[in-house]
């Protein structure tokens, strides 16, 4: 599956959302149905693994035309349950499965956590209120009510809530037409190799860039005042090695985050 990402900011569609408008604490993609794996920066680079667990649960002959689909389940999502991630297909006329699929992911404010408001000390992933795995919210263009008085009735906010979760809806909508007029005016392969093309020309400027480098591994060392639960400072450390035209990451040497964000 590859992605063409669609950064939310001060040039793209934003959440309603309070903590997302003030942040840009939300971001939204595009992915082919069937295709390699890409990467990318932390926030945005969640997507593409999100749609794909959220797709592999869900099973590709169960989504629909209309469909929508919640997920914030944190092992599969990416990042923590507050960050909600709904996904859904795009399909073609007659098409039985989707051609491509769409992802907008936003902080929302209050899912029933332990607490109003950003939890900063939760221990538990369940501290951050309901997690879903990939939920039908929307059932062929419909909302289901019954999934969104759950989510009302489960948060302090409930209109804010409700406000965000209908601008994200629109946010796929609104791509769902436009990749149809892009799909409808070039045509599947066209668009397929299109995107192929973008991401090989990024790769290939990437890989020149890191040919220039000198060989050799580096080592940057900082600490996290404390974690929000001790007042024990946090080492993060990174390596970085360059060999043979490629460049590798490893954290190895940095302090083991335990108990964060775990099933409970």
């Amino acid at each position: 599956m590859r992605l063409v990402p669609r950064r939310h900011g001060a040039h793209g569609p934003r959440p309603s959302l309070p903590v997302a408008d003030a942040t840009h604490d939300g971001v939204a993609s595009y992915a082919l149905g069937a295709s390699r794996d890409e990467a990318g920066p932390s926030f945005l680079g969640a997507n593409d693994y999100s749609i794909v667990k959220g797709v592999e649960y869900v099973g590709v002959e169960n989504i629909k035309a209309g469909d929508v689909l919640l997920m914030n389940y944190p092992y599969w999502n990416s990042a923590h349950t507050s960050d909600a991630t709904l996904f859904s297909g795009v399909f073609e006329p007659g098409a039985a499965s989707p051609e491509a699929y769409l992802c907008v992911r936003a902080h929302w404010i209050d899912l029933g956590a332990k607490d109003p408001g950003y939890v900063l000390d939760s221990t538990d992933m369940h501290q951050e209120g309901l997690v879903f795995p990939g939920t039908r919210i929307f059932k062929e263009g419909k909302a289901d009510p019954e999934w969104l008085a759950l989510l009302r009735f489960n948060s302090r906010m409930p209109d804010i809530l409700i406000g965000d979760l209908n601008a994200m809806v629109a946010s796929l909508r609104t791509g769902e037409r436009r990749v149809q007029q892009i799909l409808e005016r070039f045509g599947r392969e066209q668009v397929r190799a299109a995107i192929v093309a973008f991401l090989d020309h990024g790769e290939r400027l990437t890989r020149k860039a890191i040919e220039q480098l000198p060989q050799g591994s580096w080592t940057a060392v900082d600490w996290c005042d404390d974690d929000g639960i001790s007042d024990d400072p946090i080492k993060m450390q990174v390596t970085i090695t360059v060999k043979d035209g490629s460049a590798r990451r490893s954290r190895s040497g940095q302090h083991a985050l335990w108990g964060h964000h775990r099933p409970g």
